[in-house]
């Protein structure tokens, strides 16, 4: 027995004491680097191959379940697995564990660079973050594209969501329409054929820890989560009306509708956060979120420093604020997970629920999408608008072109010879400060 499994439940199977999963996920979180499908990789060689806490079929129908909810994917898959060992302590000592390395790193970072804004070597370092930005999303929307835009409808459904954003006035109600519509559009086409397609194999290992098929958790998370999205109509954050309770209520809508994984929180945190901060200071962090370990919605971590800095110039208050942006936008996606996760053997035999979710699943592609296309716009063609002339000519040979080839040369070093997205993070930092010097 290792020296992690000291605890046995009623039925003879090893657990752990929360304080044991705390290791373990600490540990994963100061070097699980790659973001949400590297983050699953890492969990399924740790827990499925090595300490064998369940088997491929318990942890493939974890990972379906966090497809499933809004809410980081990996973080979720984590709650759940510590959830499995230690019970729901153990969920949250697998969630402090995992997230609490990416929460210093960007806190500190967002306290930082605060000094560092106009500087041209934090610029240049900056610039090339932002262009690694456009590689990792490119290749997020491109693997989310196959798998979840299969079929024409789903492609269509897409596309859609694409070209509404960028030609009508983005809105938090404009993204919410999107989503209800899809999942209306998914419900009546696509039920047939996921009645032909689900199956019993999508099933959770039903141990002591998930026995209890009581309702009542799973209606009071539901009643608690559209309490506070209704109040978040009333509290919301503002240049003139700050608190502490408006930042939880905003990210924990944000983390309400963000389905698909990490990347995805960018197009709603953007237009939410965008009267807080600039663009480009938003997708600095964004840049900065992608070379530290950890789940990526800790860019929420970042995001709220930021706030409570620009607020009130206090280092105290700014790490407060991030402490509550950080917990508002995972909230959501771990009450789900905690409170559906007995009942996933039954909904996921559900048709008209499953294609609901392939709508939603679609739309989210085009969401993503569009984050690309603004991402590409500020970094690579607002700077070029404001020029003319030889100016013009002179910015494509020395800023544009350099950008393009090294976006391309990324693409190929992550797609073509699969390299780590810690050398590409330090390859572009690297860059960017070449091309500041």
């Amino acid at each position: 027995m290792s020296r992690e499994q000291v605890l046995t439940d009623g039925r003879g199977e090893q657990k752990d004491s929360w304080l044991a999963v705390f290791t373990v996920f600490l540990r994963l979180g100061c070097f699980s680097f790659g973001g949400p499908a590297a983050h699953l990789g890492y969990f399924r060689k740790s827990f499925v191959e090595q300490r064998r806490w369940l088997s491929d079929k318990e942890y493939g129908a974890l990972v379906a379940l966090s497809q499933f909810l809004p809410g980081p994917g990996s973080s979720q898959v984590g709650f759940a697995l510590g959830m499995k060992r230690a019970g729901l302590p153990g969920g949250v000592a697998a969630f402090i564990g995992f997230t609490l390395p990416s929460f210093l790193l960007m806190l500190w970072l967002a306290l930082a660079t605060t000094t560092l804004i106009g500087e041209g070597i934090f610029t240049g370092l900056t610039h090339g973050l932002k262009l690694l930005a456009i590689v990792v999303v490119a290749d997020a929307c491109l693997g989310m594209f196959r798998s979840f835009c299969q079929q024409m409808l789903t492609r269509g459904l897409a596309l859609m969501a694409l070209a509404v954003l960028l030609f009508a006035p983005v809105s938090f109600w404009v993204q919410i329409l999107l989503l209800v519509m899809a999942a209306i559009v998914g419900w009546l086409v696509l039920t047939p054929q996921a009645k032909q397609a689900i199956s019993a194999a999508e099933e959770v290992n039903q141990s002591d820890a998930f026995a209890c098929q009581s309702q009542k958790p799973l209606w009071v998370t539901l009643i608690l989560m559209a309490g506070l999205l209704i109040a978040g109509f009333w509290i919301t954050p503002s240049a003139e009306r700050f608190s502490s309770e408006a930042i939880f209520v905003e990210f924990f809508r944000i983390g309400s509708l963000v389905f698909g994984g990490g990347h995805v929180v960018l197009p709603l945190m953007e237009e939410q956060m965008l009267s807080q901060m600039t663009a480009d200071r938003f997708l600095t962090g964004y840049s900065l979120a992608q070379a530290v370990p950890g789940p990526m919605f800790t860019l929420a971590s970042f995001m709220g420093a930021e706030i409570g800095w620009n607020e009130s110039q206090n280092p105290v208050a700014a790490i407060l604020v991030a402490l509550v942006a950080t917990l508002g936008i995972f909230l959501p996606g771990l009450m789900l997970m905690a409170a559906l996760l007995p009942h996933w053997q039954m909904l996921s035999q559900r048709p008209a629920l499953m294609s609901g979710v392939k709508g939603l699943n679609a739309v989210v592609v085009g969401f993503l999408l569009q984050a690309l296309v603004m991402m590409v716009f500020i970094t690579l063609v607002q700077p070029f608008e404001e020029l003319s002339g030889s100016a013009g000519s002179e910015h494509i040979l020395r800023g544009l072109l350099p950008d393009l080839v090294l976006i391309v040369l990324g693409w190929l070093a992550l797609k073509r010879f699969n390299c780590h997205i810690v050398w590409l993070v330090l390859a572009f930092a690297l860059s960017g400060l070449l091309m500041a010097l």
